[in-house]
């Protein structure tokens, strides 16, 4: 009984995780960026090319492979995406909780690359697939309320009021699902690339008392996130308005796309990345070691 009292006693309070997450991504912002540049710059160059498929004339991919519910609009973009992101929050979350933090590092018969880090292990894309099924669930979900509002305009001809409420009523049951969604399968993703073990019954475990608090850290670490998305998406449509006529997919385009993209691509990765391991590494702290980031912070 003893032994698991403090375990029950550690709950976490959501606004000390999400500046804990910000605190540590800004105090070690250089360290940060070294060891996920090239997991981030696939990432970009992915949307890059994603972009390319669907937006050039004629666009090679075939239409059914097209959705406006993802972005860039297709239903691949999960698949490109989600190794690269795996990747990089294996190697954040061995910066931040391991005293030798060296995974990733690619080797030459000479030397190392400190500056460069690959992995596509079994334990990386196991992962990359549980962030896929997410990615897949949240475009899904956004057509699943476009059907339904679509099906409620046709059949009964609402008035704008209560088209704006239906909207309103299904975007906050989408997001409450997606939540759920995130709170079970972001800390078996990052469990997985700790320690190799897939097991949702240590999710369970880890996370027993907390679940509301994880799903509301994750809730207003979405919406941060989700706003500076708008914001630079509004820029870079205005930026690349601005500098090229073509509504077609064009190299300059392209490389604008890129320089705007791999920032931001590199802060949605990163903070979840250190969210879900200050959420891990508080509720289940390694016996006799010293406090890593966020553990004294976040409980």
């Amino acid at each position: 009984m003893a032994e698991t009292q403090p375990r029950k006693l550690r709950l976490l309070r959501v606004l000390r995780v999400i500046t804990a997450t910000f605190q540590y991504c800004w105090k070690d912002a250089r360290r940060l960026f070294l060891i996920t540049w090239f997991a981030c710059a696939l990432a970009s160059v992915s949307r890059v090319v994603l972009d390319w498929l669907v937006y050039s004339w004629p666009p090679p991919l075939p239409a059914w492979t097209q959705s406006l519910h993802f972005d860039p609009p297709t239903w691949l973009t999960p698949l490109f995406l989600a190794p690269w992101v795996a990747m990089g929050w294996a190697f954040v979350l061995n910066e931040m909780f391991e005293e030798d933090a060296r995974r990733g590092v690619v080797k030459t018969p000479g030397r190392e690359l400190g500056w460069l880090r690959f992995e596509l292990s079994r334990t990386v894309l196991l992962a990359a697939a549980i962030l896929v099924v997410v990615y897949l669930l949240e475009g899904a979900t956004r057509w699943a309320q476009f059907e339904i509002l679509y099906a409620i305009a046709s059949a009964s001809d609402p008035s704008d009021r209560a088209l704006t409420l239906w909207a309103g009523v299904l975007t906050a049951v989408r997001v409450a699902f997606m939540i759920v969604v995130f709170t079970w399968c972001f800390p078996l993703a990052a469990l997985l690339l700790q320690t190799g073990t897939f097991s949702f019954a240590r999710v369970r475990e880890i996370m027993r008392g907390n679940w509301l608090r994880v799903a509301l850290i994750f809730l207003l670490l979405s919406a941060v996130l989700r706003g500076i998305d708008l914001l630079v998406a509004a820029a870079t449509g205005w930026l690349i308005g601005s500098l090229t006529s073509s509504t077609t997919w064009t190299l300059g385009a392209a490389v604008i796309r890129f320089v705007i993209d791999f920032p931001l691509q590199m802060l949605w990765i990163v903070a979840w990345a250190v969210t879900v391991g200050i959420v891990l590494h508080t509720l289940n702290p390694p016996a006799a070691t010293a406090d890593r980031p966020g553990e004294g912070t976040a409980a």
